[in-house]
C-alpha cells in the first residue's frame, strides 16, 4: 500500500495524505485486490498479508495443540500450508515452547521453510480464555506464519516485533471485541 500511495500522492494535496493513506490501507484489508500486483514479493509486509480472511476470534478454552490447529486453519483453506506444517509447529513447540513467545501473550508458531509451506502468510487468531503451553506461558494471541525460505518472512517478523514493543497496540489487540477492530490496530 506504501507504493500505490506513492504513485497517488501527486494528485493529493499535502494536507490530505495522512487520511489518504489510512484510506489505502483500509480498502487493501477489506478487499480482496491480490496485494502481490501492487508490491514486490520481497517487501510484503504484516499489512499486505494479514487480511480480515484470516482472523479468527475464539471466546471458548481448548488443548494447546487444538488452538495451534485452529489459528493455522486460514491458511490450510488458502493453500499456503499443508498440514504437515502444523504437525511441525507442534513437535516444534513441545521441543522449544518459550521461543515462540514474542511476548507473555502472543505466541509466533512457525516451523522450517522447508515443513510443507507453500507461500509467505499470516493468520492470527485471539484466544479469550488464554491458551496454557507447555513451560507455562499462556496465549491469548497465535500468529501462524508460514515462509518459503529464510528471507521473505523478515519483513514481517520486523513488522510484527516492532508492534510486540508498543504495549497499548498490544493490550488493543488482545481486547479487540471483533475482525474490523484488529485490522484497525
Amino acid at each position: 500500500s506504501i507504493r500505490l500511495f506513492d504513485v497517488v500522492k501527486k494528485y493529493v494535496d499535502p494536507s490530505d495524505y495522512e487520511a489518504l493513506k489510512k484510506d489505502i490501507n483500509q480498502f487493501m484489508l477489506f478487499s480482496n485486490v491480490p496485494t502481490e500486483s501492487i508490491v514486490s514479493e520481497r517487501d510484503r509486509g504484516i499489512v499486505e498479508i494479514l487480511d480480515a480472511s484470516k482472523i479468527r476470534i475464539y471466546e471458548d478454552g481448548m488443548k494447546w495443540t487444538d488452538a495451534i490447529y485452529r489459528a493455522g486453519e486460514p491458511l490450510l483453506q488458502n493453500g499456503s500450508i499443508i498440514e504437515h506444517y502444523l504437525a511441525s509447529i507442534i513437535s516444534q513447540t513441545m521441543y522449544y515452547s518459550p521461543y515462540m513467545f514474542i511476548t507473555d501473550d502472543i505466541c509466533l508458531a512457525h516451523a522450517k521453510p522447508e515443513d510443507s509451506v507453500n507461500r509467505i502468510d499470516v493468520a492470527l487468531s485471539l484466544f479469550r480464555q488464554g491458551i496454557p503451553f507447555p513451560g507455562g506461558k499462556t496465549a491469548r494471541a497465535i500468529i501462524v506464519l508460514s515462509a518459503e525460505n529464510n528471507e521473505k518472512h523478515l519483513r514481517v517478523l520486523n513488522d510484527l516485533l516492532t508492534f510486540a514493543e508498543d504495549r497499548e497496540n498490544l493490550q488493543a489487540l488482545i481486547d479487540a471485541a471483533g475482525v474490523r477492530e484488529v485490522m484497525e490496530i
